[in-house]
């Protein structure tokens, strides 16, 4: 339902009960803004006597319009009734008045003469809050407040892949040193498709982050909106390219072969060398 401002102790008119003096010929739809007539005085004998000028309809673009032709001592209104309002609600005082006219619109709408400046007072003496403008406009019913959330999140990992040449130069270094020879091509391939499948399955660094977006508007208030959001750093993993090449070498079929005629054969005529020796020279 549209916003029907009603000040303490007056009683809404319904518009088929009401006289042609409330609603006056000019009055439509569209011109539903009620813009009461400026006063004059006029010396009548010996007393100064109001005399009111005639009362306006206009449309709400018409009323906003008339923001140009204020007085200073309008504006001046305008100003001190919003510095006494909330921040978030309007940023200026045209502001301001465009959200009275509006409310004015919507009043007279649902059978109550208020002007913008009726609008006005009611905010100065507390009849009106800043949210019942809000939620006024020349299109009927406020739109209610809502909130909207959204979600994000993201992650990335890293890698340390070793290239060709640095993966054949490893595989025949450790190969020399375990097995006595240089790899054969084939071998430098097979190594290299698993040693970068083994490097691509383990990564070196991963980051996650994730966040929430909140929004709320309508409803006769400002708009507000929140984020908060959460990031996440590991590092420290990837493999030993030259652990896997050892690995590789240990697997091989010559790995023991190479090793005893070398390394163990070594060992055992180091450890025959010593009793000969003293020996020979008893």
């Amino acid at each position: 339902m549209a916003w029907t401002p009603t000040p303490p102790g007056s009683t809404p008119a319904s518009p088929s009960s009401t006289s042609g003096s409330f609603y006056s010929p000019a009055q439509t739809k569209q011109a539903s803004v009620f813009m009461p007539g400026p006063t004059s005085h006029a010396y009548l004998g010996s007393t100064f006597s109001v005399i009111p000028g005639a009362d306006q309809w206009l449309t709400a673009t018409q009323a906003k319009r008339n923001y140009s032709n204020l007085k200073s001592s309008e504006l001046n209104t305008l100003a001190s009734t919003l510095a006494g309002i909330p921040k978030g609600y309007y940023t200026n005082v045209k502001g301001l008045w465009n959200s009275a006219v509006d409310a004015s619109w919507a009043a007279n709408q649902n059978g109550q003469k208020l002007s913008p400046w009726d609008i006005i007072t009611g905010l100065q003496n507390g009849t009106y809050s800043p949210g019942q403008l809000a939620t006024a406009s020349p299109g009927g019913a406020g739109s209610p407040r809502q909130t909207s959330t959204s979600t994000s999140s993201s992650s990335s990992k890293s890698y340390n892949v070793t290239s060709k040449s640095n993966s054949d130069r490893l595989l025949d270094d450790v190969l020399s040193a375990y097995l006595g020879r240089t790899a054969s091509a084939t071998e430098k391939t097979n190594f290299l498709k698993s040693l970068n499948a083994k490097e691509k399955a383990t990564p070196t660094n991963v980051s996650t982050s994730s966040g929430t977006s909140t929004s709320t508007s309508g409803g006769g208030g400002p708009s507000v909106s929140n984020s908060t959001s959460t990031s996440k750093s590991t590092s420290g993993g990837g493999i030993d390219p030259q652990e896997v090449a050892i690995k590789a070498a240990q697997a091989d079929k010559g790995f023991g072969e190479y090793q005893y005629a070398t390394t163990y054969m070594d060992a055992f005529l180091g450890a025959l060398g010593t009793p000969v020796s003293a020996a020979g020279t008893v």
